[in-house]
């Protein structure tokens, strides 16, 4: 073989090391498999390999050292999508508080940004605003997990701020008039619980969670009735079934 075909070879085994190495999540990302909602074959089998992937990663800990800047500068992928699926159904609402300069007044308004589109409607395209938007909180709960036992809070703030920073400018353009001032956005995060496998939202919830996200349809609701004071991050509000959390305030 010649030298030439030689190095691609190597190159080629380098790259799949990078790969496969990149598909193994710290043992800390992935879900217990302790208490499963139903315990089928796939939950049984699950269980059944929780104890091997903490020793894959910590095997291929020297293959991870060599490849890791090769991985961050063009595979930094997440490819856990299945390893790791989503139990509750996800809101993000932003929440803009407006002064007025000439009558001294604050302004609330609402603004449902993830989904994108509503749920009582069949979704035919996938949006990657929702794509990007639940990236950022994946990043966001994952650093504040850490954060909570760390000192990385800063981190897991600027996480989600790229989010209130595009949709706040949005809204000061085609929103905000004359005297009026942004004076702070606040980014809310709802959860709703998914109805367990084999099992659908009764019919009064679903009407009653669709109410909630129907209202934004037309975009942000103004005039809406909230605290003149800033609140504190952790802070929870309740609508039908959703429970809404603040977890970022921003000010321009």
């Amino acid at each position: 073989m010649s030298r030439y075909r030689w190095g691609l070879s190597l190159l080629l085994v380098y790259h799949i090391a990078a790969v496969v190495v990149g598909l193994l999540p710290p043992p800390g990302e992935l879900p217990s498999t302790g208490a499963q909602r139903s315990r089928n074959a796939l939950d049984r089998t699950a269980s059944s390999l929780a104890g091997i992937e903490p020793r894959l990663f910590e095997w291929s800990a020297p293959v991870r050292a060599v490849t890791y800047a090769y991985r961050e500068a063009g595979l930094r992928q997440k490819w856990d999508m299945f390893a790791a699926p989503k139990t509750a159904d996800q809101y993000v609402r932003l929440e803009y508080h407006i002064f007025d300069a000439t009558s001294y007044r604050e302004t609330v308004a609402r603004e449902l940004i993830l989904p994108a589109q509503s749920d009582d409607r069949i979704r035919l395209r996938h949006d990657f605003r929702d794509k990007a938007i639940i990236n950022a909180l994946d990043a966001f709960f994952l650093r504040n997990d850490t954060a909570g036992r760390s000192v990385d809070r800063e981190a897991a703030r600027n996480d989600l701020r790229p989010v209130v920073r595009y949709f706040g400018n949005r809204f000061q353009r085609d929103r905000v008039r004359g005297p009026q001032i942004l004076e702070r956005t606040e980014l809310w995060y709802g959860s709703a619980p998914m109805p367990p496998v084999g099992q659908t939202l009764t019919k009064e919830l679903r009407t009653a969670r669709n109410i909630v996200a129907g209202k934004y349809d037309e975009g942000p609701v103004t005039n809406i009735s909230a605290d003149s004071h800033a609140l504190s991050p952790g802070t929870e509000e309740r609508e039908a079934d959703i429970v809404w959390t603040l977890e970022q305030i921003a000010r321009p």
